[in-house]
């Protein structure tokens, strides 16, 4: 336990996967997880059972108990609550962090000049709070802050056995929309293959198991040839009669537009495009 673990007290503000996954394994790597704030109660309360630490019943009770509050709420709820922590009189809180992959660090200085502030985004899709498999380990963060913040951020993700990435504050968004990409919306397209599988006949079982085999062949593809030679499928083959079937039974089941969107997208950086352009217009 290094000596930043042994003096400071940690509040974590919100009880949904990240805060709940954070102050659970935090308090594994040996920090103080002082309580937990969610205005769900009963949310608060059992992951607070879970770690054990206290809940906290407003957010006044973090920043006059604690050294370091973590956010971890939408980026939607944070204004209001750093709106509300400008309005205290005393806090005992000395560091902010934020786990937006968006909204950047400066965002915390509307709760007040005083604190240090950073962010750590995690880069993975956080599951619910498993309590036997750490979903950190061997994960990256994005992080950004000024430097005493960055120093506390750092420590943390050390003890999370995870490794911090410096980004830029003002590429956030980019940043973010990359995250997107490669976690929401592949998890969006898994689900629309299963579906199709079944609709095309398998048992779900059969579905999601071939979902998830194909997923982790395309990963391992992608981590050999992260680039042109990875492509495969009619897109890439010039197969103008395939494509056009696969349009003809997508347009009856209301994914035709996503289909549509990324041959487009493979089209146009394949030796495809002029062949194929005009038919997806």
């Amino acid at each position: 336990m290094n000596s930043i673990q042994k003096q400071f007290k940690i509040g974590v503000i919100g009880a949904g996967r990240v805060g709940s996954n954070l102050a659970y394994w935090l308090s594994k790597g040996g920090w103080h997880i002082s309580g937990i704030f969610d205005e769900n109660y009963e949310a608060a309360k059992r992951i607070a059972y879970i770690i054990p630490t206290g809940v906290y019943t407003n957010l006044y009770q973090i920043f006059r108990n604690c050294d370091i509050a973590i956010f971890a709420v939408p980026d939607y709820e944070l204004l209001g609550l750093l709106d509300s922590a400008s309005e205290f009189d005393y806090t005992r809180v000395c560091t902010l962090i934020h786990t937006s992959g968006v909204t950047p660090s400066l965002f915390l200085n509307l709760a007040g000049i005083k604190y240090y502030r950073a962010s750590m985004h995690p880069l993975l899709s956080v599951p619910l709070l498993n309590t036997r498999n750490n979903v950190f380990f061997k994960q990256m963060f994005g992080v950004e802050g000024d430097e005493v913040g960055l120093n506390v951020v750092c420590e943390l993700i050390a003890d999370l056995n995870a490794q911090p990435i410096f980004i830029d504050s003002y590429k956030k968004p980019v940043y973010h929309s990359a995250a997107v990409y490669s976690t929401n919306f592949i998890f969006a397209n898994l689900l629309i293959a299963m579906k199709m599988y079944i609709d095309a006949g398998l048992t779900g079982e059969q579905a999601k198991s071939i979902t998830i085999r194909m997923a982790k062949s395309t990963i391992q593809n992608f981590s050999a040839n992260a680039d042109l030679k990875g492509l495969t499928g009619p897109a890439v083959r010039g197969d103008i009669e395939t494509l056009l079937q696969h349009l003809h039974v997508l347009d009856n089941i209301n994914h035709t537009e996503i289909y549509k969107a990324m041959t487009n997208y493979i089209v146009g950086i394949s030796e495809q495009k002029d062949l194929l352009a005009d038919m997806l217009d």
